[in-house]
C-alpha cells in the first residue's frame, strides 16, 4: 500500500465519520504549519474509473489532520490509498480508529463498541484490533444497553465514573437498571441501586414463596385480617430479600394451619391461630386493629431503612481504596470511635477486632494484648481501614429509630452512628436523602400523624 501526496482539494471527509466534532484543532494546526504531517492519512478512491473527472478520495482515517492541514495552508497531504473496502469495512475502520482517542468519554466508548458489534465484529475481533481488553469491552457494552436518551441527559449534567456504571451492572433487570440510572452521579445513587437490587430479588422470591405456601397448604392473610386477635405472629428468620439462604426457616406447625402475609415491599410474616385459651380475649375495635397495623408498618419501614443504610455504609468501605494520603483521615476514625465509644459505654467492635488480631474470644488468652500489639505493626492501609471500621461495630441494628415496638418509632441521637457518618464523610461518603432525614429526625417515620392521615 503506497503512500502518495494528494492535493487537499481532491480529499473529502467520509460522510459517516463517527467523530462529528473534531475538537480543538489549534495545537495540531500550529504543529503541522511548523513541522508538516508526520502520519499519513488513509483514503479510498471515489471516482477512479471516471477518466474525464478530477480524482476524488474519501478520508477514512485522519479527519482531524485533514482539517488542520487545510487551516495550516498545506496544498497536499500524504495519503495511503486503500481499495476494495465495503461500506461496512469502512465504518469498522473509522470506528476502530476513533476508539483510540484519549478524549473519548466512557459513554462514547460504549456506543462505539456497540456499533462495532452491530457491524458484525465480535468481542475477540474488537479486542485484537482496538487494543482494549475483552473485560473492558464487556464493561462498556453493559453501558450501551442502557436507555441512551436517559443516559445522554444525565451524562451532560453530571460527573460520571466507571465505578458508577459498574454499580449499575449489579442490577440484572434492565428496566430497574434504567430506573436507577436517573440517580447516577447524585448522593442518592447508591440508595437507588440497593433498592433496585432488592426489588429484583423480590421479583424472584415472591412467586417462589407463593408456590411453597401453596404446596404446604398455608393460607394468605390480607393486611387487615392479620391485625385481628384471631392470629398470633410466629417469629422466623425467613426473609424475601435473602430467600435462598433463609427459606429453610419457614415455620413447620406439624400439621396445624399456617398463615402468612407477604407484600411487594418485602415484608414477610407467618401466623397461627390463637390457642383455645385465648379465645376468651375481648374483641378489639377496628380502631385498635388499625392503629396496631400502622405502628407495625412504621417499624417495618424503619427496620428496612436501617438494613439498607448499613449496606450503603459497608459497601462504601468495601469500595474505598486507601492511599498514603488518606491514611491520616482513616486513623482519625479510630480517634472518633475511641472517644465517643468510651464516653457512651460502647463495646468497640471487640469480637471482630479479636478475629483480626488472631485472638480466640471463646477461650482465655493471656497473650491477647501482645497479639494486638503485633497486629498494630501491620501498616497496610487496607488493614487499617477495616480495623477502624470494626471499631464502630456497624450493623443493621444501628439506627436513629428507637422505642417500644408497640408504639411508633421515636428519633434518638445514636452518638456512635453519628460519629461513624462523620468519619465516612471525611473519606468522601455522601449520605442519601433518606439517611439525612433519619439522622436529623426529620423523616416522616417520626411524624406520627403521617400514619394517622395528617400532614
Amino acid at each position: 500500500m503506497a503512500v502518495v501526496n494528494i492535493p487537499i482539494e481532491y480529499l473529502t471527509p467520509h460522510p459517516q465519520n463517527p467523530r462529528k466534532d473534531l475538537g480543538n484543532l489549534e495545537e495540531l494546526t500550529a504543529s503541522i504549519k511548523e513541522n508538516g504531517i508526520y502520519q499519513n492519512l488513509t483514503a479510498i478512491p471515489v471516482n477512479e474509473t471516471a477518466a474525464d473527472e478530477e480524482p476524488k478520495y474519501m478520508v477514512i482515517i485522519g479527519h482531524r489532520r485533514l482539517e488542520a492541514a487545510r487551516r495550516a495552508g498545506l496544498q497536499e497531504v500524504p495519503c495511503a490509498i486503500v481499495r476494495g473496502l465495503t461500506e461496512t469495512q469502512q465504518l469498522q475502520i473509522m470506528l476502530l480508529e476513533n476508539m483510540q482517542r484519549n478524549d473519548l468519554t466512557i459513554v462514547e466508548q460504549a456506543q462505539g463498541f456497540q456499533q462495532l458489534l452491530d457491524f458484525g465484529m465480535d468481542i475477540e475481533d474488537i479486542s485484537q484490533q482496538s487494543g482494549f481488553s475483552k473485560t473492558t469491552i464487556r464493561r462498556r457494552l453493559e453501558i450501551a444497553k442502557l436507555d441512551q436518551k436517559k443516559l445522554k441527559e444525565v451524562s451532560t449534567s453530571r460527573q460520571l465514573s466507571l465505578t458508577d456504571f459498574d454499580e449499575l451492572t449489579k442490577i440484572k433487570d434492565l428496566e430497574l437498571r434504567n430506573k436507577a440510572l436517573e440517580s447516577i452521579g447524585t448522593r442518592d445513587f447508591q440508595w437507588a441501586v440497593k433498592g433496585a437490587i432488592r426489588n429484583e430479588k423480590l421479583k424472584v422470591s415472591l412467586p417462589e414463596l407463593k408456590a411453597v405456601m401453596k404446596r404446604m397448604g398455608a393460607k394468605l392473610l390480607n393486611n387487615t385480617e392479620r391485625w385481628t386477635s384471631k392470629y398470633d405472629n410466629i417469629e422466623s428468620k425467613c426473609s424475601l430479600e435473602n430467600w435462598e439462604n433463609t427459606k429453610q426457616y419457614i415455620p413447620d406447625l406439624k400439621g396445624k394451619q399456617l398463615y402468612y402475609y407477604a407484600d411487594k415491599y418485602g415484608e414477610l410474616k407467618f401466623y397461627k391461630q390463637h390457642a383455645k385459651a385465648k379465645k376468651e380475649k375481648v374483641n378489639e375495635s377496628a380502631d385498635v386493629i388499625a392503629l396496631r397495623k400502622k405502628v407495625s408498618e412504621a417499624w417495618f419501614k424503619a427496620n428496612a431503612m436501617a438494613r439498607t443504610h448499613y449496606e450503603l455504609r459497608k459497601s462504601f468501605i468495601g469500595r474505598l481504596k486507601p492511599t498514603t494520603k488518606s491514611r491520616e483521615k482513616i486513623l482519625e476514625g479510630a480517634y472518633m470511635a475511641a472517644i465517643v465509644g468510651t464516653i457512651d459505654y460502647e463495646n468497640l467492635g471487640r469480637e471482630e477486632l479479636s478475629n483480626m488480631c488472631g485472638v480466640d474470644e471463646e477461650h482465655y488468652d493471656d497473650c491477647r494484648g501482645i497479639k494486638a500489639l503485633k497486629f498494630l505493626d501491620n501498616h497496610e492501609p487496607e488493614i487499617q481501614k477495616q480495623a477502624v471500621y470494626a471499631l464502630f461495630k456497624d450493623s443493621e441494628k444501628r439506627s436513629f429509630a428507637s422505642g417500644y415496638s408497640g408504639d411508633y418509632p421515636e428519633h434518638k441521637q445514636c452518638s456512635i452512628l453519628m460519629a461513624l457518618y462523620k468519619w465516612l464523610e471525611l473519606l468522601g461518603y455522601e449520605r442519601s436523602d433518606e439517611e439525612e432525614l433519619m439522622l436529623t429526625g426529620k423523616h416522616e417515620i417520626f411524624r406520627q400523624n403521617m400514619f394517622e392521615g395528617g400532614k
